[in-house]
């Protein structure tokens, strides 16, 4: 599908250069409310992280800095509650350099 839910309240929607990306590149949204991704409502997401990939290769290292930043339920859970972007921006700065 044009998505994946990739942990409780995470998803990862993703784009492919045949998609009409351009440039590798990664948008992160989190919400107040929970959006359903499942017609039962079982799928309940509050983190959502767009990735648009050039090529099959260039974004691993992004993903592999993404699966360690959401590796502890605790910087998931602090990434979901954050109330304010320079508090969500330490915590991903803490990975980004991996």
């Amino acid at each position: 599908g044009p998505y994946i839910v990739i942990a409780p309240q995470v998803a990862i929607p993703h784009a492919r250069p045949e998609d009409g990306v351009n440039k590798l590149s990664m948008t992160l949204m989190s919400f107040k409310q929970p959006i359903s991704f499942s017609k039962d409502g079982k799928k309940q997401v509050r983190l959502v992280i767009v990735l648009a990939a050039i090529d099959s290769m260039s974004h691993l290292k992004a993903l592999k800095q993404l699966t360690m930043l959401l590796s502890e339920e605790k910087r998931t859970k602090q990434l979901i509650e954050a109330e304010d972007l320079a508090s969500m921006q330490e915590l991903i700065d803490q990975f980004s350099q991996v």
